[in-house]
């Protein structure tokens, strides 16, 4: 495809990535760019960054989850407490060694 069709699509269609990247794709000297291998580029460019914010999505989807779990498994060790008198104990809770005591005396994980 000669240059000026080239800039035209990118202009028309609002590429600005491809228009960017021109000089990549023009042949060996050539007036004519290989717009095959500039689409399959630029289509491995976006996929390669739609995986990237599907990770990062995933990422923040799997801890508010862990997040979630626990504040639930922190409300029922509360409530287990509360139950059997060990209540002086709650507001100590953010000591690793009063958490993981409650947790082991209450057999939770």
């Amino acid at each position: 495809m000669d240059v000026a069709t080239y800039d035209m699509i990118c202009v028309m269609l609002n590429l600005k990535e491809l228009q960017d990247k021109k000089e990549k794709y023009l042949e060996n000297g050539k007036e004519s760019i290989d717009m095959c291998k500039a689409m399959e580029e630029w289509a491995e460019e976006l996929r390669e960054e739609g995986k990237s914010v599907g990770m990062k999505e995933g990422m923040k989807e799997g801890e508010l989850r862990g997040m979630q779990k626990a504040k639930e498994s922190i409300l029922k060790l509360v409530a287990k407490m509360s139950q059997n008198g060990d209540t002086e104990y709650i507001a100590r809770l953010l000591e690793p060694e009063v958490y993981r005591r409650m947790m082991d005396k209450y057999g939770m994980e």
